[in-house]
């Protein structure tokens, strides 16, 4: 519980001291109960022990393998049996953490083809707007119709992702299923997704919306036999008129022509309108280099001080502000001073090079400090392949208004960019203008709040504290204010996220409460009362247990051996039945 909470739900201001003998034996008890023997049927350890233990321990949830593998990553990458091939089945696995479509056109498993999006197609699409004057906001309906276009005769699955710009959500989902529509049950993110892949499985009718990162929502609807149609559509609601993305289709919701205040300031939060936001002072604030230096090698002291110093000689007014961030396991960061090295001898040199706690960590302090100066982020490392990153930062894209760009420092003195939002792992640019200014706005609030924003287009949610709280009676039925209250509590549990496990908890309940969908929530079609019942158990547990607890993997289909198995159990039941009865002579 130590590391889960140092490394899904950290308080970014504390030092945390893991007891890595005691966590590398707890890591193989829970491996060693999640092995199965080659023939599926019988575990390897004594069933009411795995059992008794998932209970006691897990609160009958698990550690899926994947949370294993990263955490081994984090704290052993410097041993032997955790070298690169450990970092390379967790960059492998990433895309698959986040539930993104893999990049092959097909995906075989077992006896069903998974047909990737471009075979199922949106083959019809209509709009509906409606201005609901109780609340000044937009209400606009998103009606498709898919076509599997594949020649493939098994099942094939529709797969898309879209933005929503801040202050739009999703209010609503239906799916038909057969000749009848089925509305949407919203639910826990986690069992939402455990159930849709098991029922997926069984090929029966599930459809889903839930947040993959930031504001990028996945759409899947699953399944569609050959040339079949089906028709699906979800409601967002929104306070402007914009332009939503779907696929390759553009489509304005809302009618631009009506004009009325869209932007809205309670004592907790801010929204401020596209239109309003060009308002606002345009201004540069100062950048100072902050270097993110790999410390899981003392050996490498020498190559990395050559290059930092020589950065810094030719960008010497950075100098006096720049800071630096020993990054192992842990981080640690201190000013730059000419004699940083020394520190950088003094550290422990244990564990993988965890660039995601670092960059986590930096963003945080920067937007607490929200001071008239902000981090470029420059990476100090001779094998970048060997970073630790989960995912990529688009929750966190409100703490990097200017630019979201990072950067790695190479050998001749140059940069290398990346980008915080998408892929963190690919190269922009191999020489990057690490210099480049970009003008930010400045929000002050009622009460004097100073906050910096996006210089672009569109509205901007802003919170007056990094935690707020909401009073049940706050949150109403398909309520806009509703939704912008609990964007704001999850962008408080992302600065915050060891808050206490009940703001995770009411955050659940108000979703469920107001019916719109926030990034711990999802909306999920299912068939019959059987499915909704598993949901509804699978939702109680995750709610009761450790959220940084899985449910499990995906349903797997029973072994081939495993029948033979319980058909030579029966027969041999059997047999000794028959002799007993005198069937069969001595």
């Amino acid at each position: 519980n130590q590391t889960l909470e140092y490394v899904y739900t950290p308080n970014y201001s504390k030092n945390y001291n893991i007891n890595t003998h005691s966590l590398k034996k707890t890591l193989s008890v829970l491996k060693a109960h999640r092995t199965k023997s080659e023939f599926g049927l019988f575990s390897s350890n004594q069933p009411f022990l795995t059992t008794f233990y998932n209970w006691l321990v897990l609160d009958n949830l698990t550690i899926s393998e994947k949370k294993i593998d990263y955490i081994e990553s984090i704290f052993y990458s410097n041993e032997n049996k955790f070298e690169e091939k450990t970092i390379k089945k967790i960059k492998n696995t990433n895309r698959e953490n986040l539930n993104v479509p893999p990049s092959d056109s097909t995906k075989i498993d077992s006896d069903t083809i998974l047909i990737q999006k471009k075979d199922v197609t949106i083959s019809a699409l209509s709009t509906e707007s409606t201005f609901d004057k109780t609340q000044n906001v937009w209400k606009s309906w998103i009606d498709l119709e898919l076509k599997n276009n594949s020649k493939y005769l098994p099942f094939a699955e529709y797969e898309t992702t879209f933005e929503l710009p801040d202050g739009v959500w999703i209010s609503d989902y239906y799916l038909n299923v057969g000749n009848k529509r089925a509305m949407g049950i919203l639910s826990e993110k986690k069992a939402a997704l455990w159930v849709y892949s098991n029922i997926r499985n069984e090929n029966r009718d599930p459809g889903i919306l839930y947040y993959q990162n930031g504001n990028k929502i996945v759409f899947k609807v699953f399944p569609f036999l050959k040339d079949e149609k089906r028709k699906t559509g979800f409601e967002l609601i929104h306070k402007e008129p914009f332009v939503f993305n779907i696929d390759t289709m553009k489509l304005n919701l809302g009618d631009t022509t009506k004009n009325f205040d869209a932007s809205y300031e309670n004592a907790k939060l801010a929204y401020i309108s596209a239109k309003d936001k060009q308002k606002l002072n345009k201004i540069l604030r100062k950048p100072y280099f902050h270097f993110v230096v790999n410390s899981t090698n003392k050996a490498k002291i020498g190559s990395y001080k050559a290059k930092i110093d020589k950065f810094i000689s030719q960008n010497p007014a950075m100098a006096s502000s720049s800071k630096i961030s020993f990054v192992n396991a842990y981080t640690k960061t201190i000013n730059y001073n000419k004699n940083w090295e020394n520190e950088f001898k003094n550290q422990n040199f244990e564990g993988g090079f965890f660039v995601d706690r670092a960059i986590k960590t930096i963003l945080f302090n920067s937007y607490n400090s929200m001071q008239y100066n902000y981090p470029k982020i420059i990476i100090v490392s001779d094998e970048l392949s060997k970073q630790i990153i989960e995912s990529d930062f688009r929750d966190w894209a409100f703490c990097f208004p200017e630019s979201e760009l990072f950067y790695k420092l190479n050998e001749n003195g140059s940069v290398s960019s990346y980008s915080l939002i998408e892929n963190p792992e690919k190269v922009i640019s191999d020489n990057a203008n690490v210099m480049e200014e970009k003008t930010v706005l400045e929000f002050a609030s009622n009460d004097g709040t100073k906050r910096f924003l996006a210089d672009n287009k569109v509205g901007s949610i802003i919170l007056k504290n990094d935690k707020i709280k909401i009073n049940d009676e706050e949150i109403q039925f398909k309520d806009w204010k509703s939704g912008l209250l609990m964007q704001g509590k999850w962008m408080s549990l992302i600065l915050n996220p060891n808050s206490n496990s009940r703001d995770w908890l009411e955050l659940l309940k108000f979703s469920f409460k107001s019916n719109i969908m926030i990034p711990a929530t999802s909306f999920l079609v299912v068939e019959n009362e059987a499915q909704r019942a598993i949901l509804k158990k699978k939702q109680s547990q995750v709610m009761a247990s450790n959220q940084s607890y899985d449910i499990g993997n995906e349903a797997q289909r029973m072994s081939e051996p495993s029948f033979y198995i319980v058909a030579i159990i029966f027969i041999t039941i059997i047999y000794f039945y028959r002799k007993r009865k005198g069937y069969y002579p001595n």
